[in-house]
């Protein structure tokens, strides 16, 4: 198998233990095919020097023996031609996309009629219309696409959706959400916050979740967003410090309230580079989860920190022996091993847990859709509804 990874900044090769945490999972994935004897290839696209050496030191702690199978391609992402070449010309049999989110939309056109898996990052994409020309183009050359909402293979969100599969919360009632990030996530790490905001890059996360969660039995019906500016536009960023999003969701019966309050202006002292806090209320119980504090606090020089090993941990043990676990790399090898089950032509490609649990193209219309609106919301100061007919554009 021949991968192509679109991307190479903090997700890819730095942020969780200075090491990233796509590149060691790829890592993972080229380890274990290549103990079953298999043919492997990883090429890995880069735009600065800086880049690539921060890789290549990613690879060489994990097991320096990898990088034989691994060839660096210099690319500019604004060349669209260049990307194509590049695609076209190695015949890959999978791409992973970590790219900022303004940039998937023309990315996207370019790689699906290449005919190859393809893994994108969230959100899939921040305008209606650009998802459902997606939808359209990929009618033509039946693409497996994936979003990476790891969210939905984190356990504790799982036993979330066992709760409202077993009808343990009665009816819902209402879902909370506070979700935030460090200020140096938009004022340092990413060059091109000016281009996104915390809603459309974080608080997706948990729109998805709550499509998921309900089973995608509920839709919403109305929304209304407020959001201020100060902080980060005072620093040069033109993005919102904060975004407070109430929408009304209905199964055509009974609704509820979904209510997100989200932040980019965080302390960089912070316990946590995210805080995440989830309530469910039903009629009959209420579920409370702490997704910040997982039990683990950590105190040293630089204060006191929640540590969230569930997400994203790693072992190293020598140059060839290294385990990766958390809900993370469950979500990114998910897509790996759906390549093997569409390959192989399984009967299980159909099964309810892909496609219940795999978050595909459609899903990703459904987050661009809710974005859209509330870039609306913002822009007019005022509520706004959801139509059943967008919703038949790309529903099954």
């Amino acid at each position: 198998m021949k991968i192509l990874l679109l991307g190479s900044g903090v997700y890819v090769n730095g942020g969780v233990n200075n090491n990233g945490v796509v590149l060691p999972i790829l890592l993972k994935y080229l380890n274990t095919e290549l103990d079953k004897n298999n043919k492997i290839e990883l090429h890995l696209t880069y735009s600065k020097l800086k880049s690539k050496q921060k890789s290549i030191g990613v690879i060489n702690y994990f097991n320096n023996l990898l990088v034989k199978n691994i060839k660096f391609l210099k690319l500019n992402f604004r060349n669209n031609s260049e990307l194509k070449k590049i695609a076209s010309k190695n015949e890959y049999d999978a791409c992973v996309v970590v790219l900022p989110d303004h940039v998937h939309y023309d990315i996207l056109k370019i790689l699906i009629p290449l005919q190859f898996p393809i893994l994108i990052v969230k959100p899939f994409v921040l305008k209606f219309n650009d998802a459902l020309n997606l939808i359209k183009l990929n009618l033509k050359f039946n693409n497996f696409i994936q979003i990476e909402h790891h969210k939905r293979f984190d356990i504790s969100n799982r036993f979330a959706k066992k709760m409202y599969f077993n009808k343990s919360f009665g009816d819902i009632i209402r879902i909370d959400v506070q979700y935030s990030q460090n200020i140096d996530i938009p004022l340092k790490t990413f060059k091109w916050a000016s281009n996104s905001n915390i809603f459309s890059y974080l608080g997706v996360h948990y729109v998805d979740f709550v499509y998921w969660f309900t089973n995608r039995e509920y839709l919403p019906t109305t929304l209304y967003a407020k959001g201020v500016k100060n902080i980060l536009v005072s620093n040069g960023i033109d993005t919102y410090d904060t975004i407070d999003v109430i929408s009304t969701w209905s199964n055509g019966i009974k609704d509820f309230t979904f209510n997100i309050t989200c932040n980019w202006i965080e302390s960089n002292n912070s316990s946590a580079q995210s805080q995440q806090y989830l309530k469910i209320t039903g009629s009959k119980s209420k579920l409370d989860l702490d997704q910040t504090n997982r039990g683990i606090e950590l105190t040293n020089n630089y204060g006191l920190k929640y540590i969230n090993p569930y997400y994203y941990y790693e072992e190293v043990w020598d140059q060839k022996q290294f385990n990766i676990t958390g809900y993370a790399n469950e979500s990114i090898q998910s897509f790996f091993k759906y390549i093997d089950l569409i390959n192989n032509k399984s009967s299980k490609f159909n099964d309810n847990y892909f496609l219940n649990d795999i978050p595909i193209i459609e899903d990703g219309a459904f987050t661009a859709l809710f974005i859209e609106k509330v870039a609306i919301s913002l822009k007019n100061n005022k509520p706004i509804n959801f139509y059943k007919n967008e919703f038949k554009k790309f529903r099954k």
